[in-house]
Order: structure tokens, then sequence, then C-alpha cells
């Protein structure tokens, strides 16, 4: 059995470079297949076929496709990301100062939903009378895209109550950090559907145990209504929020991107949004396969962890 385990264990630690370089050689061929490439983008469409060819070749975009992408794959080996078709900029500085932005972003978010989605799924599991009725509200509000909490937000915040700017746009020179107040919109649109999202577990796990005999014994003995919560009820829960805290690393960064095209924000997914529209294919790529191994490792981990706190989710 431990054998087996240990073979299960290699296995999926395999399976995070395998499927960050996998997500990446699509994404090239995704690219590939649209319509213009690079030089199209730099030389506008008015060029000459022989201007054309003399960019593509000095780019390499004359040579096969295949090749482009093995001789990227070396480089990725190596920790070069390459460099971009457009700008001659070496992608990796680009794409880590961009992921930077991004994930105070999402560490903002991801910090807000466990805090408040603990809290209110926690909340929810202890009502008795109306307890049906919360649990399928929070099931129906988990169904809101975070396009559309963020357009509410772009329309509430910032055009009816002019609380916000509509745009979360960074000045030269400056930060995200230095103006807090381009974070509220795409901070909530982020936030909310996975607040929602966590909170259905805990909500669940503390109904469950709610009428458990050694929760009921705690609460004649005198034990404090906090301290059962705490200590009988949320441990319950613990296990699958970890595990779920892997796969809530793989919607931020799905939604980011999506948030990230509609208040304008310059991280990682206005960057991809850019490369794929400029062909770069090089950068699309670089940064696809970098957020697929961020993913891939925030989810091996969880599960690990998940694992150790309760090993009976090692059968699953």
């Amino acid at each position: 059995m431990a054998g087996t385990r240990g073979v299960g264990l290699v296995a999926r630690a395999a399976w995070v470079p395998v499927s960050a370089v996998l997500a990446g050689s699509l994404t090239w061929l995704a690219v590939t297949l649209l319509p213009g490439d690079a030089a199209v983008r730099i030389l506008g469409p008015n060029a000459t076929p022989e201007r054309l060819a003399e960019l593509r070749a000095r780019l390499g975009l004359d040579r096969p496709v295949a090749e482009q992408l093995s001789d990227w794959l070396v480089g990725l080996l190596t920790g070069d990301l390459g460099t971009s078709a457009l700008t001659g900029e070496p992608i990796t500085g680009l794409v880590l100062s961009r992921l930077a932005d991004s994930a105070l972003l999402a560490g903002i978010a991801a910090t807000i939903a466990l805090v408040v989605g603990i809290g209110l799924g926690t909340l929810v599991g202890r009502v008795r009378r109306g307890r049906a009725w919360a649990y399928a509200t929070l099931i129906n509000a988990s169904a809101v895209p975070d396009f559309v909490i963020g357009a509410v937000a772009v329309g509430l915040l910032a055009l009816s109550w002019r609380l916000v700017p509509a745009l979360s746009l960074v000045p030269p020179g400056q930060t995200a950090v230095s103006r807090p107040e381009i974070l509220v919109i795409p901070v909530l649109a982020l936030a909310i559907p996975i607040t929602i999202w966590i909170a259905r577990h805990p909500a669940a796990a503390v109904a469950r145990q709610a009428d458990a005999p050694h929760v009921r014994a705690a609460r004649l003995l005198g034990v404090s209504e906090a301290s059962v919560v705490l200590r009988h009820l949320l441990p319950a829960a613990l296990a699958p929020l970890v595990q779920l805290f892997g796969w809530m690393v793989a919607v931020l960064v799905g939604s980011t991107v999506i948030v990230e095209q509609l208040v304008e924000y310059p991280g990682i997914g206005s960057l991809l949004t850019e490369a794929v529209g400029n062909r770069d294919v090089t950068v699309a790529t670089a940064i696809v396969t970098v957020l697929a191994a961020v993913v891939a490792v925030a989810v091996f981990v969880c599960d690990r962890l998940a694992v150790r706190i309760d090993p009976r989710l090692a059968a699953s």
C-alpha cells in the first residue's frame, strides 16, 4: 500500500511540470493558428511581402512551428522564457513584474474570501430555521460570474456614487500599492464569488456536526459557543477547505485575466491579452506556462496538506 501511494505521489508531482509544458505548447499552437503574426503587427497591414519576409526571417517566424516551439522549450529548461518579438524585451522580467501586480489583487481577494467565507459559512451552518433556504441562496449566488459583479461594482461605486475610479489605471512612475483606490473594484469582483463558493463548505460541515454527540456533550458541559465552533465544528471543514484552496488559486487565475480586462488593470491578464492580440506567441506561451505551473503547484501542495490533516482523503 505504501509503495502504491509513493508511486502515486511521484506521478502527481511529475504532472506539475508536464501540465505546465502542455498548457504552454497548446498556447503556442493556438496563437500561431490565428490570422496574422508578429511581423504583420509590427509593420502594419500595408507592408510589402518582401519586408514581411525579411522581418519574419529576422524574428525566426519563417521556421516550422515545431522547430520554434522545441527551441523555446529547450530554453525553458534553463529558465529562459525568451524575448518579446515586438519589443525585444526579456520575457522573464516582464512576466514577473506583471505577475507581482496580479498577485497583489489575488492575494487581497483570497484573504478577504477566506476570512469572510469561513465566517459566513459557519453562520449559515449554525442556523436552524431557514438553513435550507440560506444554503440554497449560497449555491445560487455562487453562479453569478465575476465580470457581472465587476460591472455592477463599476456602475455603483464608480459611476453612480463616484467613490472610486471606474478604471484601475496606474500612472507612469507609480504602483498599484500607492493608489489603493484603484484596487477596490477588481478586488471586490474577485473576492465576492470566491467568498460565496468557500462559504458553502464550512456551512455544510458545521451543519453535519451541529448535532453530533461530542458537540452536544460539549454544550452540556458549559463550553462556550465560540469554543464549540472553533474546537468541534470548524475542524471538520479544515481538510476540505485546504484542498479547496488549491482550486481557488485556479479560479483566481482565470478570474483575474477577465477582471483585469474589465477595469484595464496592468497585470498578467492584461499582458496575456495584449500578447495574443499582437501575436507575440513567445510572450503568450510564457505567461500561460507560468500560470499553469502556479496552479499545478498550488493544487498539489494543498492536496498533500489536506491528506496530512485527514489521511482518509488519500483514498480519493
